[in-house]
């Protein structure tokens, strides 16, 4: 199934995890993307996830295999062409002072 992709957004709270890098943190935010379902499973194959940037495809098998050690990626039928990826973000660190968004009524002026 193509989806109508209009971009990724990334939350504080998901920079605020400092295992990941910037391009981890795109590689979350691009499967999570593709996760149009209640249980947060990603069907999407590689040749759909990986036009990301300048992002080459032995960087996002580091990051995919990366974020996988770490637990927020669970990949299931890993021999399969069409893997499916489990995203976990309860398996983020994330700090309680994360940037929080700025309240129009502290802005001085």
């Amino acid at each position: 199934m193509k989806v109508k992709e209009k971009g990724v957004w990334i939350p504080n709270e998901w920079q605020a995890d400092k295992r990941l890098s910037p391009t981890d943190l795109i590689i979350l935010a691009k499967v999570y993307s593709y996760t149009q379902n209640d249980w947060g499973y990603c069907w999407a194959n590689s040749n759909e996830l990986l036009p990301i940037g300048n992002i080459s495809q032995s960087t996002f098998d580091r990051s995919k295999e990366w974020l996988r050690k770490l637990g927020i990626f669970e990949i299931l039928k890993p021999k399969s062409k069409w893997r499916q990826i489990k995203v976990h973000l309860d398996k983020l660190q994330i700090s309680k002072q994360a940037p929080q968004p700025i309240n129009e009524d502290d802005i001085p002026f």
